[in-house]
Order: C-alpha cells, then sequence, then structure tokens
C-alpha cells in the first residue's frame, strides 16, 4: 500500500548537494521548494517532490486482531500522507511547465561536468517538458532531451532565472480581486470588449491584484470566470481537504 520513492533526489539530506545558485539563476530543485512554500503556506515540506505519482490509497476496512489492524493502520496512514504530497507536488509541477511553457518562468542550463556558461532552453511547449522528466533531477541532456537514461556527466543543471521567479512568487503572492467589483466591473465592459480585452483591461483596471491567468484564477466570483471564458482555479487539493 506504502508509495516507496526509488528517486532520492528529493531527500532533504540530500539536497545539501545539489549545485549552488550563481548569476541571479536558481537552481530547478530550490526554486520549485520556494514555490511550494508559498503555494501550500504551513502545508509544504522540501521533500514533498518526492512523492510525485503517489497513488490515491482510497478508503480501507481494517480487520484482524489488534495488532494487525494497528499496523494496517499504520501503514494507511503513510500512503494517506504519500498521496497527499503527491498531490501538492503535482500541482506545483503542473503550474511550473505551464508558466515554463508560457515563458513566464525563464529555465537555463549549465554543463555538470565543466564551463560556467548558462543556456536558455527555448521554444519548448509543455508536452515536451513533461518528456523530459525535469522534476526526476532537475537535471537534461542538451542533446536528447527528451531521453532520462543519459549518462550524468553529459547532463546539464536546470536552473531558473531569478527574476522570473520572483515574478512568480509575488503573483502567488497577490490579493484576491474582491468578486463583487470585478463582477460589476465585467458586466459594464462586456458589451464594449472581447474576451482578450477584457483580461488585459481588467489588469489594469485592478493594479496590485492577481489578474485571471492560464487556469491559476485568483478571483472569487463563478459568475466572472465564467464571463472571462475561464477555468476555476487549480485546487490541488486532495480529497479529504487537508489543504484548504
Amino acid at each position: 500500500m506504502y508509495f516507496h520513492p526509488i528517486n532520492t533526489f528529493w531527500f532533504i539530506p540530500a539536497q545539501t548537494d545539489w549545485p549552488r545558485d550563481r548569476d541571479d539563476h536558481v537552481f530547478l530543485g530550490r526554486a520549485t521548494c520556494q514555490i511550494g512554500s508559498v503555494r501550500f503556506p504551513g502545508l509544504w515540506s522540501d521533500d514533498d517532490m518526492m512523492y510525485l505519482g503517489a497513488p490515491d490509497p482510497g478508503n480501507q476496512t481494517f480487520v484482524g486482531d489488534e495488532i494487525d489492524r494497528f499496523l494496517a493502520q499504520q501503514a494507511y496512514g503513510r500512503a494517506v500522507k504519500a498521496y497527499e504530497a503527491g498531490q501538492r507536488a503535482a500541482n506545483v509541477a503542473t503550474l511550473m511547465l505551464k508558466a515554463a511553457e508560457d515563458k513566464r518562468m525563464v529555465l537555463a542550463s549549465r554543463s555538470i561536468r565543466a564551463g560556467n556558461a548558462f543556456h536558455p532552453l527555448l521554444h519548448l511547449n509543455i508536452d515536451n517538458l513533461r518528456s523530459m522528466h525535469l522534476f526526476r533531477s532537475c537535471t537534461f541532456d542538451p542533446s536528447t532531451p527528451f531521453d532520462p537514461s543519459t549518462q550524468v556527466l553529459a547532463r546539464h543543471n536546470l536552473f531558473v532565472t531569478e527574476t522570473s521567479l520572483e515574478r512568480i512568487v509575488r503573483g502567488l503572492h497577490a490579493p484576491k480581486v474582491p468578486s463583487a467589483a470585478l463582477a460589476a466591473w465585467i458586466e459594464a465592459n462586456t458589451s464594449v470588449m472581447n474576451q482578450a480585452q477584457l483580461i488585459v483591461a481588467s489588469r489594469t483596471a485592478f493594479p496590485g491584484f492577481a489578474a485571471p491567468t492560464d487556469g491559476q484564477v485568483r478571483i472569487g466570483d463563478r459568475a466572472a470566470r465564467k464571463k472571462l471564458g475561464l477555468r476555476d482555479r487549480e485546487r490541488g487539493a486532495p480529497k479529504r481537504g487537508t489543504e484548504s
């Protein structure tokens, strides 16, 4: 039942061996932890990414004698915690992959073997980014970017530019737009603007507030979201509601 992560890259003690941040670039592993702690304050653990893909243990009935039930409950509790960590990890990974595809998060690579130069990663769509298994070890081989089995020394460490990371973190910290005010503003402008114009203009009309973007919507009014043609904000929380 319990999910046993094979990859030790995200073990907290192993994180001391991660590459150092340098030249206004933050190592992707460290950037992931920073975004996770802001996305899930008080819940995020820096080894949550280790449980990416942990299955939902579902509901379970405990049978047997007292010792058997106790052991089963302990195993089930660990499986639930692994699943919840995996859900947080998946939410953060999706957010970052989408941000990288949209160029809001700027990725760059640097050779593990030698060299100080950073090489920007451009023109990657989200399917390619997923194929690169970026969160397995925060490395990739530029000659075969979609094959994670290449030799370690042929690979490059992945970094995020400090400026783009700060921009994402600021967006996660941004306060919500008062839903009644936003709904009234949309109603007043919807007859003279198309959807794209509404989204752009709303950012000007409500400066300092989180603007409607690519599904990461921080607006509380369902009618306003529907009017803008946007999805509900990704919850990323497990079924048990522990991240609400």
